[in-house]
């Protein structure tokens, strides 16, 4: 997995005009692709405007996007190798996996703050 500012840098590469970095944290994405569920380390990084999932692995630089009015409820749960979040969304449901990110907490709190919002 690559560093975390390296992260950082390669998610602000497809920021939207405006769009800032509120809060974020590390673990493994949890994503249905082709039908099988895979993991992906990375950051889930929650903007002004929508959450984004970037992690890279070799060549390969993955993008996911949540929109916030597609977010219906977050939850945590904490477990042996560090939390779990859950995000229920209207297409989908997201998990990130093995979270021991100091800012847990804050970064639940600006999901709360704008889920359902369309902005």
């Amino acid at each position: 997995m690559a560093s975390i500012k390296k992260l950082i840098n390669l998610v602000k590469d497809n920021f939207e005009e405006g769009e800032e970095i509120l809060s974020y944290v590390d673990g493994a994405f949890q994503a249905t692709v082709r039908n099988k569920s895979t993991l992906r380390s990375g950051i889930l990084v929650a903007t002004n405007r929508k959450v984004r999932f970037c992690g890279k692995r070799l060549f390969f630089i993955y993008d996911d996007v949540i929109e916030y009015c597609d977010i219906y409820k977050v939850e945590i749960t904490k477990e042996k190798f560090g939390d779990t979040i859950f995000i229920d969304g209207k297409k989908k449901s997201y998990f990130m996996k093995f979270v021991i990110s100091k800012d847990v907490k804050k970064f639940l709190d600006t999901l709360q703050h704008f889920k359902g919002k369309r902005l």
